[in-house]
């Protein structure tokens, strides 16, 4: 599916394509991307990375402090914070 893609598939190119896929349609389908899109914020890419705050943004409504183009790691703290809030909202489980 397209929505494994953004985590499963080795080619960050073919990774970045589907989160901005997933982003660009507004499908049925982002809503239940969004697990992906949050696993993504972890990813080695910055493409990637950067779809992916797009697609948290676009199913949640809510706009978070993280900076794509920065390594995932320094930003760990961040990523939990939206994690958690998305839990609050029931968006994740």
């Amino acid at each position: 599916s397209v929505i494994a893609l953004i985590t499963e598939d080795p080619d960050p190119t073919v990774r970045a394509g589907a989160a901005r896929g997933m982003v660009s349609y507004s499908t049925p389908d982002r809503r239940e991307a969004l697990p992906a899109f949050v696993a993504a914020l972890r990813d080695e890419s910055p493409e990637v990375r950067h779809w992916a705050i797009r697609g948290v943004t676009a199913v949640s409504k809510k706009r978070f402090l993280y900076q794509p183009d920065k390594s995932p790691q320094p930003q760990d703290a961040r990523i939990k914070f939206i994690e958690k809030r998305l839990r609050e909202l029931n968006l994740l489980p």
